[in-house]
């Protein structure tokens, strides 16, 4: 039993054992003082008042749990979609302030620190696609994907690839389940014939170059790598926003992230099978019909044919039915590749 779910067993008591159940919580606190509600440490009659009084106290000083995106999957629809539409808007407003930080680091002419906030940025607002697949997934006939959907939210390299996503424009789902198999791989080869060289999954390391110093291992050679000194370390064109960011404050800008508008969202999408035969035509028709749907019902706030063209041709497939966690490649594997093409004999 989760702690939260004592705290609402509790906050239900009315009776003395509750009161038994939370002193000892405050008893001998080296925390009690003037921030205690009275009634700790002595035994007062239990009133309605001081009981949830109490109660409340007691959830304050109950532990923690950070990273509890899971406990999504245990609401009811409409109690998703009102958590779903804070936590999405918090996204939007982070991500949008985190990006404008970056931009005056650019403007100082400080790449690199502008370059990890950006990073940032683009994670944040990709927390945000990651939201609306869950919303988007059918959750009963799904459950799988749907708790596996919830756990991106805190996943590095799913992140990544939701923040790569919005730069392409596949054809159809069938080439976006091609080019996550190949992103998700912890190692991989390439060079110019291929099979050169391995490397580290490309997403996870220009995060980790971005950021950090690090000691690292090439093919048994060793050096140092600075991240002030990325290959990709330049400063950004002016007004240059990802579309990852873009497209977030789009759909927030249309009302897309209201609890209301996700009922519809979720009604609507969670009816379309998405599978290898849907084409990108068929997706821009989608979104035109869900965007058409919302102006009926006046829950379209936007008028503007900016947003509803970035809405409609770049909300892309949901990535619901696919595993964007790190596909493990041991590096004994593709140098017997590396040897079949008669590499290190």
């Amino acid at each position: 039993m989760t702690e939260r779910i004592k705290t609402v067993r509790l906050r239900e008591c009315a009776g003395p054992s509750c009161l038994d159940f939370i002193q000892p919580l405050f008893k001998n606190s080296p925390r009690r003082g003037k921030f205690a509600p009275a009634g700790f440490g002595c035994r007062r009659k239990p009133t309605k008042r001081r009981l949830g009084s109490l109660a409340l106290w007691a959830s304050f000083w109950a532990p923690m749990r950070i990273k509890a995106i899971q406990d999504l999957s245990q609401l009811t629809d409409d109690a998703l979609f009102s958590e779903i539409a804070v936590g999405a808007a918090l996204c939007v407003s982070n991500a949008c302030q985190i990006d404008g930080d970056s931009f005056l680091l650019n403007d100082l002419k400080r790449p690199a620190g502008s370059q990890i906030l950006r990073l940032a940025a683009e994670e944040e607002a990709a927390k945000v696609l990651i939201l609306l697949d869950a919303v988007r997934c059918p959750r009963i006939e799904r459950q799988s994907d749907f708790n596996r959907q919830l756990q991106y939210f805190n996943d590095h390299l799913a992140k990544g690839i939701y923040a790569q996503y919005c730069w392409r424009r596949p054809h159809s789902f069938s080439a976006v389940r091609e080019w996550v198999d190949r992103e998700r791989k912890e190692y991989y080869l390439d060079g110019p014939n291929n099979v050169d060289w391995i490397f580290y999954n490309e997403i996870l390391r220009q995060r980790e170059e971005t950021i950090y110093v690090d000691y690292v291992e090439n093919d048994g050679a060793h050096f140092w790598h600075d991240p002030r000194c990325t290959d990709e370390l330049e400063l950004m064109p002016a007004n240059s926003r990802s579309p990852t960011l873009h497209l977030v404050s789009a759909l927030s800008q249309a009302g897309c992230l209201k609890p209301g508008v996700l009922r519809i969202l979720a009604k609507f999408w969670r009816a379309q099978t998405i599978d290898e035969n849907l084409t990108v035509h068929a997706l821009f028709d989608l979104n035109n019909n869900c965007l058409e749907s919302l102006h009926a019902v006046g829950l379209l706030e936007t008028d503007d044919s900016g947003v509803i063209n970035t809405i409609a041709n770049r909300w892309l497939f949901p990535l619901y039915p696919l595993d964007l966690r790190k596909d493990r490649v041991g590096k004994d594997e593709l140098r017997n590749i590396q040897r079949d093409w008669g590499f290190y004999e």
